[in-house]
């Protein structure tokens, strides 16, 4: 497809026992805000959103943000080593730089059908009622990103 596949953040909780759980959910975005299902905990849930521009020309240049928030509700917990994953399309290339400064870029790889795969690490933790913001600039390519609806 010609637009960006999805976004996934991913949380890591710590037990009564203070070891570290993978909590980890995939987000199918297309630029829209989808929950994220916490799969340890009965409570609300961390959601992702993730903006950027309806459309680009071929071979231009486009900024997007991703968006996790810890709602400030009733069984809310404080999540752990947030890391985010975005899925480009084939052709695609990560430009940076990651903001805010001194989150770090991401690691680039290459999945089915030549997508390419952004995963940023262990990039902040997120209290109760917190928002984290990682912004990033993509190069989409000859191919662009079409209108909603066009591809």
């Amino acid at each position: 497809m010609n637009h960006l596949g999805g976004a996934k953040v991913t949380p890591q909780k710590r037990n009564s026992a203070a070891a570290w759980v993978a909590v980890a959910a995939l987000i199918a975005a297309y630029i829209s805000f989808v929950p994220v299902t916490n799969a340890l905990a009965d409570g609300p849930e961390i959601t992702l959103q993730k903006s950027g521009p309806g459309s680009v020309l071929a071979g231009e240049e486009a900024n997007y943000t991703l968006t996790a928030t810890n709602p400030n509700q009733t069984g809310a917990v404080q999540e752990y080593n947030l890391s985010f994953t975005d899925v480009l399309p084939a052709g695609a290339s990560y430009v940076g730089p990651t903001t805010p400064a001194g989150f770090p870029d991401p690691v680039t790889s290459t999945g089915p059908g030549g997508v390419v795969v952004l995963t940023w690490s262990g990039v902040s933790d997120l209290a109760i009622g917190e928002t984290v913001t990682i912004g990033y600039t993509v190069d989409l390519g000859p191919q662009g990103l079409p209108a909603h609806g066009s591809g």
